[in-house]
């Protein structure tokens, strides 16, 4: 590789983590600087993800933008229920394994409507940026599934302003969000599965003091469902879309 295209590659990889900075920017300053209700400050975060991704979907990738689904078919509202149920089955089986109350821990979240579509918005603008643009950038120039779906990982673990230990469980978790997007072709899928975790692991995992082995159990669960639902969708239905590239 000559020195020409060894900086061409270099621009290529650097531009979509210049979009996540961007993005860490601009979601901060609102956060520090506009005071909103919830609902308001998850709508204008959203719509800054959307457009960030649309941005990056046109000028690096160049596609149209009804190529990034941003509103689902038949068979991705069938993604987001199937990753869906995939988690909330994964945290019923955590909470058994741990001796946990399922239905009673589970009772405790508050599952209004409200709360409901602030974490649907939440996991879908996430969903938008890092697995329907940001992985897609990152296949089309490292060239390789695997690096890509563990640097997205790892990068949204990173961006979440919480501790070193969060970091790593949502590196992970970003991880295993990240191969079942580009496994399936369908950033809605992971969607549902990022939506149902928001929703149902806290109030599952609430009478645990230690917040680390129930969720790490449980993701890790979440991850093996996912590997089986995955193989075992291929061999029968499961086609990848034209969404991500090899």
């Amino acid at each position: 590789m000559n020195s020409i295209n060894t900086f061409k590659w270099f621009v290529r990889l650097i531009i979509p983590f210049c979009f996540v900075v961007v993005l860490a920017l601009l979601v901060s300053l609102r956060v520090n600087y506009l005071v909103v209700k919830s609902f308001i400050a998850v709508i204008a975060d959203t719509i800054i993800y959307v457009l960030l991704a649309v941005i990056g979907w046109r000028v690096f990738i160049k596609k149209k933008v009804k190529e990034l689904w941003l509103i689902p078919n038949v068979k991705q509202l069938f993604d987001l229920v199937v990753g869906a149920s995939l988690v909330l089955t994964a945290i019923s089986i955590t909470q058994i394994l741990s001796a946990f109350p399922v239905l009673t821990s589970l009772r405790q979240g508050d599952y209004s409507l409200s709360s409901l579509a602030i974490i649907l918005l939440a996991s879908y603008r996430e969903e938008v940026f890092f697995r329907g643009y940001f992985l897609n950038d990152l296949i089309l120039t490292l060239k390789s599934r695997l690096f890509s779906v563990i640097i997205s990982g790892l990068v949204f673990g990173l961006i979440h302003p919480v501790s070193l230990s969060h970091h790593l469980f949502l590196s992970i978790l970003g991880i295993i969000l990240a191969y079942a997007a580009a496994e399936t072709g369908s950033f809605w899928f992971s969607v549902g599965m990022h939506f149902s975790w928001n929703a149902f692991s806290g109030a599952a995992f609430s009478n645990s003091a230690d917040w680390v082995f129930p969720n790490v159990l449980g993701i890790g669960i979440v991850g093996i469902l996912v590997f089986i639902y995955i193989k075992l969708a291929s061999k029968l239905f499961l086609r990848r879309q034209n969404v991500f590239s090899d």
